[in-house]
């Protein structure tokens, strides 16, 4: 029966998901591990009472690591990437698994979710399906006799189509032409939902979290050293919702550490070159693994500017010469 199957449109293959067979393993598993009635189920998971609701389903990382053959480690990155891209949200979290929510799970499973106030037609018996089949091809091949020349072939397939739904309607079930008809608009709307989701949309981060201050720490860095050279006023308005972003993917997805990332930070904004260069933290994130390891190899001290540093040796050089003209005035 159709309401066994979840309809998949083509499109998904323009999808990010489809194009790593392992996500898109994971993703289908979702859709088919996901509560498809919309009756509440309450079920007994490592010990706890747990209510699954329409479009949840129970995610354990390390079970869902061994069924699946896909390392934790990718699966949290799924995982973050799909509520980014607001196609699941997490609903509670427990000890040992959580439950996620899909999005818009009944545009890929609306078939299970009938209308309320409306029952479904009953299947009738198979005498009756076959009497009534063989009533309307008997009709059918009557009325094509009437119809000739061009409107011929118009009028076979209109009278194709009627008995289609007519027999549908009487066994209870879709035609392939219903189905279509009912899913095709849905489904293109869900997949331009996927590609359209707002994927390249920048979470909203809070003065008070990890990323921003690591955004804000960087900004005063990029300040300072601008001011030195009296181009503050350049740099003065940065994004910093997006630079906390690219922070949080510096960390998430790239796996820095954050006490190397501070000393990059640190190095960079003092190196006489890489202060001009390293603007913005989407610059830092793309040079980051150019810049640790330059940072590594160089271990000249960067914490005056190379101005500074010629202007000190003048310095001692005058100094020199003014204490040698004295010792000579003695």
């Amino acid at each position: 029966m159709v309401e066994n199957f979840l309809p998949v449109n083509r499109n998904i293959q323009k999808h990010w998901i489809y194009r790593d067979a392992q996500y898109f393993h994971v993703w289908m598993d979702m859709l088919f591990r996901a509560r498809f009635s919309a009756d509440p189920v309450a079920e007994l998971i490592e010990g706890q009472q747990v209510q699954i609701n329409y479009g949840e389903f129970v995610f354990g990382r390390q079970a869902w690591s061994e069924r699946l053959g896909i390392g934790e480690q990718r699966l949290r990155t799924l995982i973050a990437k799909l509520v980014d891209d607001d196609m699941i949200e997490l609903v509670k979290r427990y000890n040992k698994f959580s439950i996620y929510r899909l999005k818009n799970y009944a545009k890929f499973n609306h078939l299970s979710m009938p209308e309320e106030g409306k029952s479904q037609p009953a299947e009738q018996p198979a005498e009756q399906r076959q009497t009534n089949q063989q009533s309307n091809q008997q009709t059918n091949r009557q009325k094509s006799l009437t119809h000739q020349g061009f409107d011929g072939h118009a009028n076979r397939q209109s009278n194709q189509q009627k008995n289609g739904e007519l027999t549908g309607r009487l066994t209870g079930r879709l035609t392939t032409k219903e189905y279509r008809l009912n899913n095709t608009e849905n489904i293109d709307k869900e997949i331009k939902d996927l590609n359209t989701s707002p994927r390249n949309k920048k979470p909203a981060y809070s003065e008070d979290s990890g990323y921003y201050q690591m955004a804000l720490y960087f900004h005063q860095r990029v300040m300072e050293q601008a001011a030195l050279n009296n181009k503050a006023h350049l740099v003065k308005n940065a994004n910093l919702q997006a630079w906390s972003d690219d922070f949080r993917k510096m960390i998430e997805l790239d796996k820095r550490d954050t006490q190397e990332l501070k000393r990059v930070i640190d190095w960079c904004t003092a190196d006489p070159f890489w202060q001009k260069n390293i603007l913005s933290a989407a610059t830092l994130r793309k040079q980051y693994t150019q810049l640790a390891m330059k940072m590594d190899s160089k271990p000249a001290n960067h914490s005056r500017s190379a101005r500074q540093q010629r202007d000190d040796a003048q310095m001692d050089i005058l100094r020199q010469l003014y204490e040698e003209g004295e010792q000579e005035n003695e």
